[in-house]
């Protein structure tokens, strides 16, 4: 984790009655202190796209104020999250009321050419692309994570798939939780004894608050 400096700051400079070069000492320290303070997060003096953000950090949790200026006034904001308390989730606050931004620990798009399952678009999935979904039997496919995608077996999975171009039936689509780094998804036919059947597309997104 990284601590950040200290940024010391006189804002009793420059005194009415001191010679400035009395205060030269604090007024270029101020200003070291100032430069080294946007540096943090943004892009610092003297550099292309000077004043942009380059990302936003927090070292803890917040307890938001509204501002009651206008309907479209918001605040967002790391509070503890659900299943796991310990760590941040990102919030978004309206006038409205009070949105997750940070739910979605996993997602992954995957295409199937055979028994091969390969992974087209992905977040926070573990193995090399034909391993990180492998086949186990016909419409069933193991998903891997990575370690602390999700903090517990307490999480959701959202599916979707297309069923392959030479079958004419639809299909259903399911899950099962294995273990914090596993889950299976599992198809089935729309018709008939809803046997398992295998997809030629389907994607997923994980979530836990």
């Amino acid at each position: 984790m990284t601590t950040f400096d200290l940024f010391p700051f006189t804002d009793t400079i420059p005194a009415a009655n001191n010679n400035p070069s009395d205060d030269q000492p604090l007024m270029l320290e101020n200003n070291a202190s100032t430069e080294g303070l946007l540096g943090v997060d943004h892009i610092s003096f003297g550099e292309n796209n000077g004043g942009t953000h380059l990302q936003t950090t927090f070292v803890g949790f917040s307890t938001p104020t509204l501002p009651s200026l206008t309907p479209a006034a918001s605040v967002t904001y790391p509070a503890p999250g659900i299943a796991d308390t310990a760590h941040a989730q990102y919030y978004l606050q309206n006038p409205i009321g009070t949105f997750l931004l940070s739910g979605i620990r996993a997602f992954g798009s995957c295409t199937r050419t055979g028994a091969t399952i390969t992974t087209t678009n992905m977040f926070n999935l573990a193995g090399i692309a034909t391993a990180r979904v492998t086949r186990t039997s016909t419409g069933n496919y193991l998903v891997n994570l990575v370690a602390d995608a999700v903090n517990s077996i307490d999480y959701g999975v959202l599916v979707s798939c297309q069923i392959r171009s030479d079958i004419a039936v639809g299909a259903i689509a399911g899950y099962t939780i294995v273990s914090a780094t596993q889950f299976q998804l599992n198809f089935a036919a729309l018709s008939g004894d809803q046997d398992p059947v295998d997809v030629s597309f389907f994607s997923f997104v994980v979530f836990q608050i």
